[in-house]
């Protein structure tokens, strides 16, 4: 008899630890664009930078055509009655054109950073970076698209 009262209370201890376990949502309200620029010819090289509020600048002989561009921004939110810590990763990326040339993106925040999600006010975080443009070739030329990793956990409850 006692087994059965230890295995029922181990039963309602793992049931009451996962009513207890907090869950976040992430949604994408922006995707990370660079906007329009280009390389003026005789440069080996430059970089384009874009901050986490928008603002747009550029290393070498890299100009700007449009003002267009924007970062990313995510909102982290959680239906958790308590506030949750979640941890946030970003990893540097590759963005690639039609022609398979790469350019490296580093996220302006690379690393880890930390946030606290309450009930009805979600966290929105917004990621910028820097692309390292070194052509080699004219394939370097035209649209890119890729992704970068964001991982988000929950820190602590």
């Amino acid at each position: 008899m006692n087994l059965l009262k230890s295995l029922l209370f181990v039963l309602l201890f793992l049931v009451g630890a996962v009513a207890q376990s907090q869950k976040i949502h992430i949604a994408v309200e922006q995707n990370l664009f660079f906007g329009d620029f280009y390389l003026s010819s005789g440069t080996d090289s430059g970089t384009v930078s874009l901050s986490n509020n928008g603002e747009w600048s550029s290393t070498g002989n890299i100009h700007q055509l449009l003002s267009n561009q924007q970062p990313a921004i995510f909102n982290i939110s959680t239906k958790s009655k308590t506030p949750v810590t979640v941890r946030v990763e970003v990893i540097t990326g590759n963005l690639s054109n039609e022609n398979g040339y790469a350019i490296s993106l580093h996220p302006e925040d690379s690393g880890i950073q930390f946030y606290k999600v309450k009930r009805g006010f979600p966290e929105t975080i917004s990621i910028g970076g820097t692309l390292r443009i070194t052509p080699k070739n004219k394939n370097y030329q035209g649209n890119y698209k890729g992704s970068i990793s964001i991982t988000a956990t929950v820190y602590s409850e």
